[in-house]
């Protein structure tokens, strides 16, 4: 028995949200930069971030990257007037 359950989510799905969204992934990930780019491309206001030297367990690995990332995305959005 797998310790997660796999999620399949079609990419068409991502299309329906409409919020500004962040899409983070390691250079080393389980997901490919491949994947994560289509996924930014399936979003509608998406950014695409590939942080480089960690795989999925980023935000512990690389805080020190993730971090910054993190705070200029929401502060965009606050600035943008985005933030709800």
């Amino acid at each position: 028995m797998p310790l997660w359950p796999r999620l399949e989510v079609p990419l068409t799905d991502l299309e329906r949200i409409t919020a500004r969204t962040l899409v983070m992934i390691a250079d080393r990930d389980m997901v490919t930069v491949a994947h994560a780019d289509a996924m930014r491309n399936a979003l509608p206001h998406a950014q695409l971030a590939v942080l480089p030297g960690a795989d999925h367990g980023l935000p512990m690995e690389r805080p020190h990257l993730v971090a910054p990332l993190i705070l200029d995305f929401l502060d965009d959005m606050l600035k943008a007037g985005d933030a709800t």
